[in-house]
């Protein structure tokens, strides 16, 4: 692993044959595990990730790292504060 680079593990509430579909191979790889699927990656930037994750059209869980998980938060936070704005 890279200096400054983070692991990250994934599940995903999906087959492996669409985890296959919708996750490039450049991208990371993803595997059958005992409860599901797992997307696995190396990044630096933890921000595409979190954007791919969440242009997904099924649940994940992020496993590590807690920071990718704290960036989602934040992201659906900042949406959440947008619909609420331009709807009044």
């Amino acid at each position: 692993m890279a200096a400054g680079s983070n692991q990250v593990e994934v599940l995903m509430e999906t087959t492996i044959e669409h985890a296959r579909q919708v996750v490039p191979s450049m991208l990371g790889t993803v595997e059958t595990v005992e409860n599901g699927i797992i997307f696995r990656t190396s990044t630096i930037h933890l921000s595409w990730v979190a954007h791919f994750l969440i242009n997904l059209d099924f649940p994940v869980h992020v496993l590590k790292p807690d920071e990718l998980r704290d960036l989602l938060r934040q992201i659906a936070s900042k949406i959440s504060r947008e619909v609420a704005t331009k709807g009044t």
